[in-house]
């Protein structure tokens, strides 16, 4: 997402090491931008793309979402397995 922003010239990251939270970012762009401004846009761009594929997969795969689709259950009683996945993710 980063560098899809024109102001950027350059991206890229590293891990420091597997056993660690943490990731080392280099973005260099061009001009007195400072780095900090493309790197919030890409993640707010990115929030947004998986927003929408969040919402495109609840109105895809469960069109009932907005009537509550964890409280319904099978033809013969038994729970979604899916949507037990889903509850625990939400919950």
């Amino acid at each position: 997402m980063v560098m899809k922003n024109p102001d950027v010239e350059f991206c890229g990251y590293c891990i420091t090491h597997p056993s660690e939270s943490k990731i080392n970012f280099r973005i260099q762009t061009r001009g007195a931008l400072p780095a900090i401004e493309p790197f919030r846009k890409g993640l707010n761009d990115l929030m947004g793309v998986c927003q929408h594929v969040l919402n495109t997969f609840e109105v895809r795969l469960l069109p009932e979402h907005a009537e509550g689709p964890f409280l319904s259950h099978g033809p013969r009683g038994e729970r979604d397995g899916l949507r037990e996945v889903l509850e625990a993710l939400y919950t």
